[in-house]
């Protein structure tokens, strides 16, 4: 699942607000998102209750409308291993080259 928002506030209300869709995701998902944070937010966006089921994966982007429905942003990763292979068969779909690190 990739959640593109502006901010933390806007990713946590996506995630885990009252029509939140991490709730409805099996334990294999993988939840990527992809907002402009600071670390201390990503951390606590992952630390979530219901974070705890399907991996969490940090997946900043820069870019516009038009290079995203191009395949064509930049994203900046990070992740545990497992959680960075799996987002890697969608970010592939969004970017021309994924660099992350663990």
């Amino acid at each position: 699942m990739l959640v593109l928002t502006v901010n933390a506030a806007q990713a946590r209300t996506a995630l885990f607000g009252a029509n939140g869709c991490a709730q409805r995701l099996g334990p294999r998902a993988v939840l990527i998102v992809a907002a402009t944070i600071v670390l201390a937010d990503a951390r606590s966006l992952e630390g979530d209750p219901v974070a705890r089921g399907p991996s969490y994966f940090d997946a900043s982007v820069t870019g516009s409308a038009t290079g995203g429905a191009n395949g064509a942003l930049p994203v900046m990763a990070s992740g545990e291993p497992a959680a960075f292979a799996a987002a890697r068969q969608v970010l592939d779909h969004v970017a021309p080259k994924v660099e992350g690190t663990q």
